[in-house]
């Protein structure tokens, strides 16, 4: 079991703002890496926009004034995806997607997955399966080493499309709409 430490250094005290469920009263009151799961997952799929007049992406509930892409709908992982997560991440994003009207794109920014195991790299997998048969393309933007190699053995660049540090959501979207305006012209 991983431990992760509290916001202060006393080993006794609640983190600020959580409270842990179904915790041993003679259980110390650190957060175990296994008890994650049930504590509030809702900011592991953040929807992100453009800021404007850049060609950064970010949290669009925290920024407003971010501008949405026509037909897109781009998300970051604000976690490593594991096993415990990938259920209510995968939930997340297709109850979102279901409220957004014509997505014909989603991408995902792993910038600030660290990691992702077995079980998120098959869920990322089941969102490209699931989004294909809805006539929508996923792709996946900065992704960093270890987590290019898990997805690239996965086989999800087969269906999710090039796996690069390079790309980034904008660059993912540029490449998606010329290809997507040459197909509708064609």
């Amino acid at each position: 079991m991983i431990m992760v430490a509290p916001a202060t250094n006393d080993p006794t005290s609640e983190p600020p703002g959580r409270a842990l469920a179904g915790r041993a009263a003679d259980q110390p009151k650190w957060l175990w890496a296994d008890g994650l799961a049930g504590i509030t997952l809702a900011g592991y799929a953040v929807p992100v926009a453009l800021v404007p007049h850049t060609t950064r992406f970010s949290d669009i509930e925290r920024n407003p004034d971010n501008e949405r892409t026509a037909g897109v709908f781009a998300f970051r992982v604000e976690a490593s995806l594991l096993y415990f997560n990938v259920d209510h991440v995968l939930r997340e994003v297709l109850k979102r997607i279901d409220a957004q009207q014509d997505v014909r794109l989603v991408v995902c920014d792993l910038s600030t997955s660290p990691y992702v195991d077995l079980a998120g790299a098959r869920m990322l997998t089941r969102l490209s399966t699931e989004l294909a048969a809805r006539g929508i393309a996923l792709r996946l933007a900065e992704t960093r080493a270890t987590v290019r190699d898990i997805l690239r053995a996965e086989g999800l660049d087969a269906v999710a499309g090039p796996i690069s540090r390079r790309t980034s959501v904008a660059d993912a979207i540029e490449v998606f709409q010329r290809t997507d305006t040459t197909r509708e012209g064609a």
